[in-house]
């Protein structure tokens, strides 16, 4: 008995793939993009120590990875994913030749407990509020900008609000307020089509143009799922540009009404240029100003971010050592009838 418990108080955890910016990357940071704060957590701050990573399948409790191809029906297999196209799947549990695959994504609600997983401390500074002639010289012209690679094959899910943002960018493009970044565009639609391989560099030049030049952000999330709140809305504040972002409920629990512009409140795309080509500066300052509030309340708080990423941590822990446990009890019953068996077979002399 002392020794199943002992077994259980660390859990070793072999990765099938490279699974930074989640719970189980063994670095703080991107070994291939230092200046990066999007992994300052690592596995050791998730599980409380609890996690123990091992280069050894054969000795791990745990296979973790985007997919599993092939689950190990010895182990406890788990699909970690953040992105909302990596796994589609509604239901936590999957079977594979009869394996069940324990699934975290985003569409399982498992992952995302609040607005404010993206929001990182060390990436997001408080920033300043503005006034009319702080953002007159990109207001004037009433830019936007758009960062984002083309899907030629549109929306995934009925989640999905890449063809509904594809189809905006494309109509602002046309109208001429509209500039477009990102690759696989057709017909030259965007105006550089390269990504830098680092996130850092890419954040930092898309901010610097937000600053300079655009007065809004088309900040539409890949998928309107509960609580998929991405970095785009804080990086379109930080750049000081009025995000466009669909709205949901629970965007609204940390932001006010009448703060970005909610494409959901719109009949049509027309509809939102209009809206646009008539807003004042005094609206669009106030505006703005709305959502640098709700931006500053997490930057001067940054050990929300901690407790967020400690009770998802948690949970994933309990429901780690729940199956590790469940695992070694079924192993044990099995000894046990394997003994049994054994020993009405062959008795003793």
């Amino acid at each position: 008995m002392n020794e199943t418990r002992d077994s259980i108080r660390r859990i070793k955890i072999h990765t099938l793939s490279n699974m930074f910016y989640t719970p189980f990357s063994q670095h703080h940071r991107d070994p291939e993009d230092p200046d990066s704060h999007a992994g300052c957590m690592c596995i050791n701050d998730w599980g409380r120590g609890l996690f123990v990573p091992t280069d050894d399948r054969v000795d791990a409790d745990v296979l973790v990875g985007f997919n599993h191809k092939e689950p190990d029906p010895s182990k406890i297999n788990l699909i970690w994913t953040h992105e909302p196209s990596v796994n589609l799947s509604f239901q936590p549990v999957q079977y594979q030749n009869g394996v069940p695959i324990y699934v975290f994504n985003l569409y399982c609600m498992n992952i995302y407990k609040t607005t404010a997983y993206y929001f990182i401390p060390k990436a997001f500074h408080p920033i300043e509020y503005v006034g009319v002639a702080d953002v007159a010289h990109k207001f004037h012209n009433k830019r936007i900008l758009m960062c984002s690679s083309y899907f030629p094959s549109g929306s995934p899910t009925e989640y999905s609000l890449l063809s509904l943002r594809q189809e905006l960018a494309v109509h602002g493009h046309q109208l001429g307020t509209l500039d477009i970044i990102g690759r696989e565009w057709p017909n030259g639609l965007a105006i550089e089509e390269s990504r830098h391989p680092q996130l850092s560099m890419r954040t930092m030049r898309k901010t610097k143009l937000l600053r300079a030049q655009y007065a809004f952000n088309l900040a539409f999330e890949n998928t309107n799922y509960q609580y998929y709140v991405s970095e785009k809305i804080w990086d379109a504040i930080k750049g000081y540009a009025l995000p466009i972002y669909y709205g949901n409920d629970w965007i609204y629990e940390d932001f006010p009404k009448d703060s970005f512009v909610d494409y959901a409140q719109f009949n049509d795309i027309p509809s939102l240029f209009e809206y646009l080509d008539h807003l004042t500066i005094d609206k669009y300052v106030e505006r703005l100003n709305r959502c640098i509030e709700v931006y500053n309340h997490y930057a001067r708080n940054p050990q929300y971010f901690g407790m967020t990423r400690r009770k998802i941590g948690d949970d994933l822990l309990r429901e780690l050592t729940f199956l590790v446990e469940k695992r070694n009890a079924q192993r044990q019953i099995l000894t046990n009838q394997f003994y049994e068996l054994a020993s009405s077979l062959y008795p003793k002399v």
